[in-house]
C-alpha cells in the first residue's frame, strides 16, 4: 500500500465514519447503546476474520496481550460505548461537534506523552478545523448541554487516549492483528456491560437494527479501522489530526443525500473553513519512516 493511495484510504475512512452516524441514529432507535456496540463489534470481528485472517498473527506473549487488551478498553469499550449513550439524548448535529473535539485532545496528548514537535501549521489547522465543524454544526447548539453531551466529550478523551496508546505502544505491531484482537478483547466486556446496562429486548432486533449494525460494523468498523490503524503507524498522531474534521463534513453530506436533510448556508460556510484547516494542516504530513 504506497503513499499515492494513502489520500484515498483516508478519503474511504472517513465517508465510512461519516455515513456511520446516520445508521447508528438508525440503531439506536431500537436498542439500547451497549447492545448495539455489542453487535458493531460482533460484526466487525466477523468480517475481520474472514477478510484477513491469512494476516492476522496470534498475538505472542503476555505483555503484548495485555496492551491490546488496554487499547481495546480505551479504543472501543471506553470511546464508543461513552458516544453511543451520549447520542441518545444529544442531537447528532452536536454530538459530531463534540466527538470531533478528539483531534484537540490529540495534538495535546502527542506533546506530552509522544514528544511531538506541534508546528503552528499543526496548531492553527486544528483551530481552523474545529472553528469550521462549529460553524457548519451552530444550529445543533441550541439544544443545549447537559449530561449527554459530557459524555461525549469523555468519549473523545477516551478516543484520543486511545490514539496515543497505540501510537507508543502498538503501531509497530501487524496492523491487522491489533485491529482483530481489538474486537476480541472488547466483545466480553461490551458483553458484560450490556447485561448490566440494558435489558436485552427481542422486538428490538429488526432488520433495520440488523442492517445498521451491519454496515456499522462491517466497512464502518472493520475496514475503517484498519485504515486508521495504518496511518497512524506511519505519521505522527498531530500531524494528520486535523484531516479527521473531514468526518462530520461527510457526516452531514450523506444526511442530506440519505436522509434529504437541508443544507444551510453556515454548512456551506463550515465545508469552507473545514476546507482551509485541512489544507493548512497538509503543509506537516510527513511519514515517519519508511518501512512502514
Amino acid at each position: 500500500m504506497g503513499k499515492a493511495e494513502e489520500p484515498l484510504l483516508f478519503l474511504a475512512m472517513s465517508s465510512f465514519w461519516g455515513i456511520n452516524y446516520v445508521f447508528l441514529k438508525v440503531a439506536l432507535n431500537y436498542e439500547t447503546p451497549f447492545y448495539t456496540l455489542l453487535f458493531r463489534i460482533l460484526f466487525a470481528l466477523i468480517f475481520a476474520l474472514v477478510f484477513f485472517r491469512s494476516r492476522i498473527a496470534k498475538p505472542a506473549g503476555l505483555s503484548l496481550n495485555l496492551k491490546l487488551f488496554t487499547f481495546s478498553i480505551l479504543n472501543i469499550t471506553a470511546f464508543m460505548g461513552l458516544w453511543f449513550y451520549g447520542e441518545t439524548t444529544v442531537s447528532a448535529g452536536l454530538s459530531s461537534v463534540l466527538v470531533y473535539t478528539y483531534p484537540l485532545f490529540t495534538v495535546l496528548l502527542s506533546r506530552i506523552f509522544l514528544r511531538e514537535t506541534i508546528t503552528l501549521k499543526i496548531i492553527i489547522g486544528v483551530i481552523v478545523g474545529f472553528a469550521g465543524v462549529v460553524v457548519t454544526f451552530s444550529g445543533a447548539f441550541t439544544s443545549g448541554f447537559n449530561a449527554g453531551a459530557i459524555l461525549l466529550i469523555l468519549s473523545a478523551i477516551m478516543w484520543a487516549v486511545g490514539t496515543i496508546y497505540y501510537k507508543k505502544n502498538l503501531s509497530r505491531e501487524n496492523p491487522w492483528t491489533v485491529n482483530t484482537f481489538q474486537y476480541v478483547y472488547a466483545i466480553p466486556v461490551i458483553l458484560v456491560l450490556a447485561l448490566v446496562t440494558g435489558r436485552f429486548s427481542v422486538e428490538g432486533f429488526t432488520y433495520e437494527f440488523y442492517l445498521s449494525v451491519l454496515f456499522i460494523g462491517s466497512v464502518g468498523t472493520t475496514f475503517a479501522y484498519f485504515i486508521y490503524l495504518l496511518l497512524y503507524a506511519r505519521y505522527k498522531a498531530s500531524s494528520i489530526s486535523s484531516f479527521f474534521f473531514l468526518v462530520p463534513a461527510l457526516s452531514l453530506l450523506f444526511s442530506y443525500l440519505i436522509l434529504h436533510e437541508v443544507l444551510s448556508y453556515q454548512t456551506i460556510i463550515g465545508f469552507s473553513i473545514i476546507s482551509v484547516g485541512i489544507y493548512l494542516g497538509s503543509g506537516s504530513v510527513k511519514r515517519e519512516s519508511s518501512d512502514k
